[in-house]
């Protein structure tokens, strides 16, 4: 079953989306580039590379209580540390 025009723009504006986060600056388009790709004038766009990605060791602090908390979130991939000024 072919790709409906709506899919076709979605999977090119998540491609252009993953061009623009290239771990590498010189690896990312200019903003004409992506003016270009998104209104379709680039009709071949190139593959994005593996993304970055880092492994974090997820450690155990201690409070004053002596108990112990790791310093993650409940789903392991952000990290929020509210302070006020």
């Amino acid at each position: 079953m072919p790709a409906t025009p709506f899919e076709v723009q979605l999977s090119r504006c998540i491609n252009v989306g993953l061009l623009c986060t290239q771990e590498r600056a010189k690896d990312r388009p200019s903003i004409s580039t992506v003016i270009s790709m998104i209104n379709s004038e680039i009709v071949d766009l190139p593959r994005p590379k593996q993304p970055a990605f880092t492994a974090r060791k997820i450690t155990q602090d201690t409070d004053s209580s002596g108990q112990s908390q790791k310093t993650c979130s409940a789903n392991d991939v952000t990290l929020t540390v509210l302070q006020g000024r």
